[in-house]
């Protein structure tokens, strides 16, 4: 993606025909860019998309197909996406597990 230039550590693959699964280079970025592929989703299919991001360590990428990748990273990002209440969009967790972290996340969501 040009707008995020070094961000992505691979392509991003579509999963079971209607997910999606990206691993980030730069983490710092994950949040902004779960955002954005939000918004292009929603004004440009008028649906919506849920966002689940894993932060933490990754023990085996493979950058031609995420969704074989393993570690921690992708376990939280996957924990979290089963874990969405109904209405939410959105969610970040990570190996601390600090509050904090939910909490913005859950003010994004609105």
């Amino acid at each position: 993606m040009s707008f995020f230039p070094g961000t992505f550590a691979g392509r991003l693959c579509i999963t079971r025909g209607d997910g999606w699964q990206v691993a980030l280079q730069k983490p710092e970025n994950a949040l902004r860019l779960g955002l954005f592929i939000r918004s292009v989703v929603k004004s440009e299919f008028k649906t919506d998309t849920r966002v689940s991001i894993g932060l933490g360590t990754v023990d085996r990428l493979e950058p031609d197909n995420i969704v074989e990748s393993t570690g921690p990273a992708f376990i939280l990002s996957g924990h979290g996406l089963e874990a969405l209440a109904k209405g939410c969009c959105i969610a970040m967790h990570t190996a601390s597990d600090d509050p904090r972290d939910r909490l913005i996340v859950q003010l994004f969501d609105l």
